[in-house]
């Protein structure tokens, strides 16, 4: 009985040491998030964009991907990849395409993105954005989607709208 009783004791304490271990995920965290582009370096300087303004816990997606990288500067809408040249203007950096490379632009100003058509302008005309983006560095896009308060929020403000939602069918 005493020898059972001991038994019980060290495996008692071996699961509690044990317990007490944590096993570090050799996956880095932006390969868990379903919805990042799979062709995203996390070594290269890069913007996430979504037409979602309220910001990274609340996007669900990424519709454009901007990624400066010298010669080799890219967009990735939908998981096209799109080369670029890019382009330091003042403060506005811009990614350029098409038959020449002004025909296409997306122009990142602060934390807007718009894209624009400039294809068959005239000299001396312009043009307004065709879409415009909320973005975000991706170093800064995945702390706040690793903040535990974004997602606290993220869910207070869901059942806010769940019950209002709700109140609007039952009236």
């Amino acid at each position: 009985m005493k020898n059972i009783v001991l038994l019980f004791i060290f495996l008692f304490q071996s699961l509690h040491v044990y317990s007490d271990v944590k096993v570090e995920s050799k996956t880095p965290y932006y390969k868990t998030i379903d919805y990042i582009p799979k062709s995203f370096d996390p070594k290269k300087q890069t913007w996430f964009c979504s037409t979602n303004a309220l910001g990274p816990a609340f996007a669900k997606k990424i519709d454009l991907m901007l990624v400066k990288d010298g010669e080799k500067s890219y967009l990735d809408y939908g998981g096209d990849q799109i080369q670029a040249s890019y382009d330091l203007r003042g403060f506005d950096r811009r990614w350029g395409w098409g038959d020449s490379e002004n025909s296409y632009g997306v122009i990142l100003i602060g934390d807007e993105a718009g894209y624009y058509d400039f294809s068959g302008l005239k000299k001396g005309e312009t043009t307004e954005a065709q879409m415009m983006y909320k973005c975000h560095t991706s170093d800064d896009f995945i702390a706040e989607l690793q903040n535990p308060k974004s997602l606290e929020l993220l869910e207070e403000l869901t059942t806010d709208y769940l019950e209002m939602l709700n109140g609007a069918f039952t009236e």
